[in-house]
C-alpha cells in the first residue's frame, strides 16, 4: 500500500517539477537575455568610445602630419628658391668667366702687340742712342750783358727774365682764365 500510496502522487509530483524545471527554464533563459542585452549594449558602448578615441589619435595624426608637411614643404621651397638663385648666380658666374676669357685673350693679343712695339722702340733708341754718342757738341750762342742790363742789376730793378719768373711763379688772373678756358 505504501507503494499505492506513492504512486498516486508521482503524476502531480511529476507535473510539479516538469514545471518548476519549465519555470527555472524560462527564468534562466530570460536572465541570459537580459545579461546579452547589458552585454551588447556595453560592448556597443565600449566600442563606440573606442571609435571615438581612434578618431581622435587619427585626428591628432593627421594634423602633425600635415604641419610636419608643411614644414618639409616650406624647407624644400627654401632650398628650391637657394637652388635657382645659385643656378642663377651660376650662369652669371659662367657669362663672366667667359667674358673674362675673351678679355684675357684680347689683352694677350694687345700685350704681344705692344711687347712688338717696345721692342721696335727699343731699337730705335738704341739707333738714335748710337747717333748721339757720335754727334758733335755745339755750344749755344749766348746774350752778353752790357752796361745798360748791368745797370738794371745795380738798380735791382726786375729783368725780362725775373718778371718770368714770377709770372710763372705767381700767374695773373687773367692768364689762369684764358688757360682753363681752353
Amino acid at each position: 500500500m505504501a507503494l499505492l500510496v506513492a504512486s498516486s502522487w508521482v503524476p502531480p509530483l511529476a507535473i510539479a517539477a516538469v514545471a518548476v524545471a519549465l519555470l527555472g527554464g524560462f527564468l534562466a533563459t530570460w536572465a541570459a537575455t537580459i545579461e546579452f542585452r547589458e552585454w551588447k549594449n556595453r560592448a556597443a558602448h565600449e566600442g563606440e568610445s573606442a571609435r571615438a578615441a581612434e578618431r581622435d589619435r587619427t585626428r591628432v595624426f593627421h594634423a602633425r602630419q600635415r604641419e610636419v608637411l608643411a614644414t618639409v614643404d616650406a624647407r624644400t621651397r627654401a632650398v628650391q628658391d637657394s637652388l635657382n638663385q645659385a643656378m642663377t648666380s651660376l650662369g652669371e658666374s659662367e657669362a663672366q668667366a667667359s667674358r673674362l676669357r675673351g678679355d684675357n685673350e684680347a689683352l694677350t693679343i694687345e700685350n704681344g702687340e705692344l711687347r712688338a712695339e717696345n721692342g721696335v722702340l727699343r731699337t730705335r733708341l738704341e739707333q738714335a742712342s748710337s747717333t748721339v754718342e757720335d754727334a758733335d757738341v755745339v755750344s749755344l750762342p749766348v746774350r752778353l750783358t752790357t752796361e745798360e742790363s748791368q745797370r738794371w742789376d745795380d738798380l735791382e730793378a726786375p729783368t725780362v727774365v725775373n718778371l718770368d719768373l714770377v709770372r710763372l711763379a705767381n700767374p695773373l688772373l687773367d692768364e689762369v682764365k684764358q688757360a682753363h678756358a681752353n
